[in-house]
């Protein structure tokens, strides 16, 4: 009788030790293949995270993650399809929620149903806040869009490197400025410091490609008090156009011209300031018109006369805290691979402060300070995720010290 019940614990043994080691094995196979998603290698996710299906209908994650590689992909119905098995599976499955939000564009309605259960299934989750915020400015609910802010900020979804940024962003900039940003991260980070800060609030940051969407340009109008020359009709019936060269100009392009014309002909006072994340061709045809201020580029009615403004960097460099940018500049509790591969090359924009500043000081014949500045630059690479990217500059600037010697 005992030999019987030994036999029968050890066979219960080794049937949890298989059944363990495959749940295991599965776990780091999906784990496996989320780093290529990861790393926006979609089209090599894609036949592995089918793979993991294939083997296990009802795994809920892979399932999910199966969507939004499709959605990623473009390959829509698929991503629709495999988000509603996912919910038929666990019907209170944020993640898949946010997928079918997505994929539902432009269908309104569907996306706010979706958000919204989202928010209800997990309150925790980030990434269905980060879609609130951009529901409640389509609604025009200003309350709705700063507690978006603050839950982005509660969650962790901001890092301690992505708010010491925002805070640098907005830390300079002349009173009442416009500030046109290029993406998610130069623009959310901001706007949370402002709501949860309760800083630089006179400031209004704006996405540039909000200008092409006509509830963003009503929110940017009415309740960031930007000054458009559009009625409600007119913002509706704008659309892309082609100039003559075979250009195509699109509706933010024509919002920002307005905006500068306006500017041109002093008819609005905010000044105008464009984040150095923004692409030069959203701006060449104003760009002899914007000085390079370190964080920022500041529209005047006269062309920039080349000459750079070491007073304003200097003022950047010294009020950068170079621990406040350590660690990761995208949180591991943001599921889009774009953010989460992207971001931390923003840091590339205070790395060229300082290269801007040293080489200012180089043709001054500061040479000491200048080599302070790169000593300094060199220490601050090594402390952020991106690491040393700046040596090849540096090393130029080194060897222009020499040629000054």
């Amino acid at each position: 009788m005992i030999r019987s019940i030994r036999v029968i614990v050890v066979i219960f043994i080794q049937i949890a030790f298989v059944s363990v080691c495959y749940s295991q094995q599965e776990r780091s196979n999906l784990d496996d293949v989320l780093k290529l998603v990861f790393e926006i290698k979609y089209e090599q996710a894609l036949p592995l995270l089918e793979e993991i299906i294939n083997k296990d209908e009802s795994n809920i994650k892979a399932r999910t993650w199966l969507a939004e590689t499709y959605r990623r992909l473009g390959r829509t119905d698929d991503a629709i399809k495999s988000a509603r098995i996912a919910l038929s599976l666990d019907p209170c499955n944020s993640f898949a929620h946010i997928v079918l939000a997505q994929a539902s564009y432009p269908n309104a309605d569907s996306i706010s149903v979706h958000v919204n259960k989202a928010i209800e299934c997990d309150s925790t989750d980030p990434n269905a806040w980060l879609m609130m915020w951009g529901e409640a400015i389509k609604n025009a609910d200003l309350e709705m869009r700063n507690k978006s802010l603050r839950k982005l900020v509660e969650t962790g979804f901001f890092t301690k490197a992505a708010l010491a940024y925002g805070r640098l962003e907005l830390a300079f900039l002349p009173p009442n400025s416009i500030y046109i940003t290029n993406g998610d991260m130069d623009t959310y980070p901001a706007q949370a410091v402002q709501v949860t800060e309760n800083f630089r609030t006179d400031v209004a940051v704006i996405e540039k490609e909000h200008f092409g969407i006509p509830w963003a340009c009503r929110f940017i109008r009415d309740y960031q008090k930007v000054s458009l020359p559009f009625t409600d009709q007119q913002i509706e019936a704008m659309n892309d156009s082609m100039d003559a060269n075979g250009n195509i100009i699109t509706k933010a392009d024509k919002v920002f011209k307005a905006l500068i014309v306006q500017k041109q002909n002093n008819q609005a006072h905010r000044p105008v300031t464009i984040a150095p994340t923004v692409n030069e061709s959203f701006v060449s045809p104003y760009i002899n018109n914007f000085k390079y201020k370190g964080m920022f580029y500041l529209w005047q009615p006269q062309p920039d006369d080349g000459t750079v403004d070491t007073l304003m960097l200097k003022k950047y460099l010294s009020s950068i805290n170079t621990d406040s940018f350590t660690g990761p500049w995208a949180s591991l509790k943001d599921r889009s691979p774009v953010r989460r591969f992207y971001t931390n090359g923003v840091v590339r924009i205070l790395f060229q402060i300082a290269l801007t500043y040293s080489e200012e000081l180089i043709k001054a014949n500061r040479i000491d300070e200048s080599e302070k500045t790169l000593e300094w630059l060199e220490s601050f690479e090594k402390k952020t995720e991106a690491g040393e990217i700046c040596k090849d500059e540096i090393k130029r600037l080194r060897s222009l010290m020499k040629q000054h010697d």
